[in-house]
């Protein structure tokens, strides 16, 4: 993921301007189990505060509850052993290495990924074999504990009932800014993206396949968060508003993101010049205010949710943080439709 340091969060102090900090409350005396602040007689609870600053709280609540499953399941897995050592008599070690199927890497394998990998590792194989000895281990000691995990929800009907905290409501002004899918569907999917996100362009590939299949029952809306410090995820950024205004914006969408790693100054007008846009409409469009306002609009409305990274997604207004995007990102749009 992208990361963009957020204008409207100070560490530790004020989100937004005292303009509108304070957006609603309540009486003080009309103590409520939600208030979360009370200030000048008034209480407030979270949605009433800015977006970016019930973001902040969501993502903190959301980490803690991710952490929190983490040593449950843990313990879970703990449990099981224990039950295994009790009941065969053997030594804790050995079940442990069988639960989870540990093995040493073979030499073949810490090759393979050497070779895989060696434009990245600046040191011979003989200098890192260790090293890539341990990783490899670690690789398989976490896919031994997800492979036992699943074993407890199959076997043993593990559920984790520790209630997940919900995402803030929010609404977000996409007016104006292109769509896909059913524009009268009831789940709308926001997406904030950047053009030389490598996530980003996963995250587009993942949608393609998705809205293939349920288009019909979703609206998407794409917005632009241009976060890159090249400045060349702004510039094509531009040069799609004025794609969408021939009519061409997610073929030109698709072009840029497939060409993620190699976008450059001269993108923008070589991405129109392959969708064989009008290219004195083009630059005439480029030459006005009208792709900056729009971005621009974008930005702002990012920054004001309190993104700080892309991509960023909303379903029907709520963020959404999974633990693997893909996975995650088509379990959200199918539940929100209906079809888990």
């Amino acid at each position: 993921m992208d990361i963009k340091l957020p204008l409207a969060l100070v560490l530790g102090a004020v989100v937004g301007s005292g303009a509108t900090f304070l957006l609603s409350g309540k009486p003080a005396e009309n103590v409520t189990s939600d208030a979360v602040l009370s200030m000048g007689g008034v209480n407030y609870a979270l949605e009433d505060l800015p977006p970016a600053v019930s973001r902040a709280v969501f993502d903190i609540d959301n980490e803690a509850w991710q952490r929190k499953v983490q040593v449950i399941t843990g313990a879970a897995g703990e449990m099981f052993v224990k039950a295994e050592v009790d009941s065969s008599g053997r030594d804790r070690q050995a079940v442990v290495t069988e639960l989870l199927d540990l093995r040493e890497p073979a030499e073949e394998d810490i090759t393979s990924f050497y070779e895989s990998n060696k434009d990245r590792i600046p040191a011979p194989l003989d200098q890192v074999r260790d090293q890539i000895r341990n990783y490899l281990m670690g690789q398989g000691m976490q896919a031994g504990r997800d492979a036992l995990t699943e074993r407890l929800r199959q076997e043993k009907g593990m559920k984790i009932l520790l209630a997940k905290p919900e995402a803030p409501l929010n609404v977000i002004d996409t007016q104006g800014f292109p769509v896909k899918g059913n524009p009268q569907a009831k789940t709308t999917l926001v997406k904030f993206a950047d053009y030389q996100c490598p996530h980003c362009y996963v995250a587009a590939e993942t949608l393609d396949e998705l809205m293939e299949q349920v288009g019909d029952k979703v609206k998407m809306v794409y917005m632009d968060f241009p976060i890159n410090s090249s400045g060349i995820s702004r510039e094509v950024a531009l040069g799609a508003v004025c794609a969408d205004e021939q009519g061409k914006f997610w073929e030109y969408n698709k072009a840029a993101f497939i060409q993620h790693r190699s976008l450059n100054e001269d993108s923008r007008l070589n991405l129109a010049k392959e969708l064989g846009l009008n290219m004195e409409t083009f630059e005439s469009c480029l030459a006005s205010d009208r792709p900056e306002k729009k971005v621009a609009r974008a930005e702002d409305e990012a920054e004001r949710l309190g993104l700080t990274g892309t991509p960023s997604f909303f379903v029907n207004g709520k963020v959404l943080q999974p633990e693997n995007l893909e996975d995650g990102l088509v379990e959200a749009v199918r539940e929100a439709i209906g079809l888990n």
